[in-house]
C-alpha cells in the first residue's frame, strides 16, 4: 500500500478563511501545528469527513473523498481512516477488548494491538474502571484495528502525564513506519512534533505560516538565555 494524502480546500470560519494545500506520502507522519484557533482541528474534520469544504478537492491515492466542483462527498465510515482524539471516544458499556473488536476488520489482531499498547492485562475492565492514560491507549488500539487507509490524530497526547506521553509518542515513532500509511499529527506541542514528524505543517489564521515557527523559536531560545 503505498498511499498519499492531497488537499487543497478552502472554507469560511468566523474569523478568517481555512485555506490550506497538503501533501502527505504514506509512511510519513505530518504534524499540524500553529496557534489555538487556528484551524487545525478543522482541517482534521475535513479530511475526515465530518465537516466539508466550501470548495476544493482532498484525495486518498488519487480516489477523490471530495470534490466540490462535482459535488462530491464520501462520508466518513467509507473513508477507511482512523481517528484518535484528545477525548476518548470508547463505549462505556463495552469491555476494553469488545471496544477494539467491534471496531476490528480482522478479530485476529485485537490481542496483538492490546499487547503492543500495553493494554492486555485489563481488556475484562470497561472505561470507567480504567486511568485516563490507558483509555487513550485503548482508543490508539481501536484506530488501528479498523486497518485504516489515513491516521488522523487530533491532540491525543495532551491530556496524559508525561510518563504516558513519552512512551506513547516513542510507540507512535515505531509503528508509523511499519503501517505505511500517512499520518496526519495535530498538537501544541513543539517538541512532540519535531520527534514524530517526517514534515511540520504551521497554520496561522487558516493559512501556512512557516514564520511562526521561527517566532517560537526565538521565543523559545530567549527563555533558555534568561
Amino acid at each position: 500500500m503505498f498511499m498519499t494524502l492531497c488537499l487543497d480546500i478552502r472554507k469560511k470560519l468566523a474569523n478568517f478563511t481555512l485555506d490550506l494545500s497538503l501533501v502527505c506520502p504514506a509512511g510519513s507522519l505530518t504534524a499540524i501545528v500553529g496557534p489555538s484557533g487556528a484551524g487545525k482541528s478543522t482541517l482534521i474534520r475535513i479530511i475526515s469527513g465530518l465537516e466539508r469544504p466550501d470548495h476544493g478537492t482532498v484525495s486518498l491515492d488519487g480516489v477523490l473523498w471530495n470534490d466540490t466542483c462535482n459535488n462530491l462527498c464520501i462520508p466518513p465510515q467509507d473513508r477507511g481512516v482512523g481517528l484518535v482524539f484528545q477525548e476518548y471516544t470508547l463505549f462505556p458499556h463495552l469491555t476494553v477488548r469488545k471496544n477494539v473488536a467491534f471496531a476490528a476488520v480482522d478479530k485476529d489482531c485485537v490481542q496483538e494491538l492490546l499487547v503492543r499498547f500495553g493494554v492486555d492485562h485489563i481488556a475484562e475492565r470497561r472505561p470507567a474502571g480504567i486511568s485516563g492514560g490507558e483509555r487513550q491507549r485503548v482508543a490508539f488500539c481501536q484506530a488501528l484495528a479498523r486497518k485504516p487507509a489515513l491516521l488522523l490524530l487530533d491532540e491525543p497526547f495532551s491530556a496524559l502525564d508525561v510518563a504516558t506521553r513519552t512512551n506513547l509518542r516513542g510507540e507512535l515513532k515505531k509503528i508509523k513506519e511499519i503501517l505505511n500509511i500517512p499520518v496526519i499529527h495535530v498538537t501544541h506541542d513543539l517538541e512532540e512534533a519535531f520527534y514524530l514528524a517526517d514534515d511540520i505543517c504551521v497554520v496561522e489564521e487558516g493559512r501556512l505560516a512557516p514564520q511562526w515557527l521561527e517566532r517560537q523559536k526565538n521565543l523559545r531560545a530567549v527563555q533558555l538565555s534568561q
